[in-house]
């Protein structure tokens, strides 16, 4: 395993040690959402090397290139957003609208202004996409809007991206869907689609 891989995992280890204090403070919890128990900081610790580790050896393949930095800030939403919605089944305004100009503010810093224009062409086109698949399913309004922020991050690197991303995503949330519904899950019951979407928007940023 190649030091950069080494130095990714590190830095995404201690990133996710980071954000399980930060969010183990329940400051996305509403009302009686307190009381209830907390995903172990482990798996977000362990989800931030895993994420850390891929870059790392992503990065010794292929030199970084612009589309990096805005998917690097997409990780970091991604990795806050997956902890959240299976912790309380929604993802807040404050982070996929925060996120969503985060990634949009780092696309149009990198430029060029045609590769920031199509990210954010393709946040809104998921964002409407994901409008309407809420519309005939559980998905949550902070998914859908989640959806937004993935897109800007997809989108910057290109549609093929995009498409790949997505393809991902839902391939990822039924299969959760099936194991889900295999252990008698109910069938309306609400299904955090934000890691299985975030997860396969990482795939596509990183892989391709």
């Amino acid at each position: 395993m190649s030091d950069v891989g080494l130095l990714g995992g590190a830095v995404g280890l201690a990133l996710g040690v980071a954000a399980g204090f930060l969010l183990r403070g329940s400051a996305h919890r509403r009302g009686d959402e307190g009381e209830r128990p907390r995903p172990p900081l482990l798996a977000v610790a362990v989800a931030g090397a895993v994420l850390g580790l891929a870059w790392g050896l992503a990065g010794a393949v292929r030199p970084p290139t612009a589309a990096s930095v805005p998917a690097a800030v997409f990780s970091l939403v991604a990795l806050a957003a997956a902890w959240i919605d299976l912790d309380v089944r929604r993802v807040p305004n404050w982070l996929t609208g925060g996120g969503t100009l985060a990634v949009l503010a780092a696309a149009a810093a990198v430029g060029p202004w045609s590769s920031a224009a199509r990210a954010l062409a393709a946040g809104g086109i998921l964002l409407a996409a994901f409008g309407l698949l809420a519309l005939v399913s559980s998905t949550g309004a902070g998914d859908v809007k989640f959806a937004a922020v993935a897109g800007a991050a997809l989108g910057f690197d290109g549609w093929r991206t995009v498409a790949g991303g997505v393809a991902a995503g839902l391939f990822l949330a039924a299969a959760v869907a099936v194991v889900l519904l295999a252990r008698g899950r109910a069938r309306d019951s609400h299904l955090a689609l934000a890691p299985p979407l975030a997860a396969g928007t990482l795939i596509a940023l990183i892989a391709w």
